[in-house]
């Protein structure tokens, strides 16, 4: 019977790394909204701290990069307190799915604006830079964007 129960372990355990696999490539799930001349994104990234996140804006890609440090030490804790109750029982993870990378890039709808090399320019856009803050688990970016093209009047 051991067997059987080792095999379906294993089978478990793999289909656990296939899911994080997965993940890791579809998320974080993304809201855009547009508010006024800002364009706003919402990216879902529990379990990040803030220093693991990366933003990066070029032309009108946004890059989401983040990668989590795994704490070594946690699991050799466990194992040990493990070892202490149950001494022929090893720590088996059965599911895996949490991504532990995000690297992710967003084609925006409209370009943004960004801070001119030009001083006379930088006191009308100092107030239009793009930010992004990290709460609760959520990624938010907020970036000021161009008002392109013109509007017609339909008659």
């Amino acid at each position: 019977m051991n067997i059987m129960r080792d095999m379906c372990k294993g089978i478990a355990s793999e289909i656990g790394s296939k899911t994080r696999e997965f993940y890791e490539f579809v998320l974080p799930p993304i809201d855009m909204s547009m508010d006024g001349d800002n364009l706003i994104l919402l990216a879902d990234m529990p379990g990040f701290e803030k220093e693991d996140i990366r933003v990066s804006l070029r032309s009108r890609t946004l890059r989401i990069q983040a990668c989590k440090k795994m704490d070594r030490n946690a699991d050799k804790d466990d194992a040990k307190q493990d070892d202490e109750h149950h001494a022929d029982e090893q720590k088996i993870i059965v599911y895996a799915q949490r991504p532990n990378i995000i690297d992710k890039e967003v084609k925006l709808p409209a370009l943004p604006k960004f801070r001119s090399r030009n001083k006379a320019d930088d006191e009308a856009t100092k107030d239009v830079q793009p930010t992004a803050k990290y709460e609760a688990g959520v990624l938010k970016v907020t970036i000021p964007i161009r008002k392109t093209g013109l509007d017609i009047e339909v008659k």
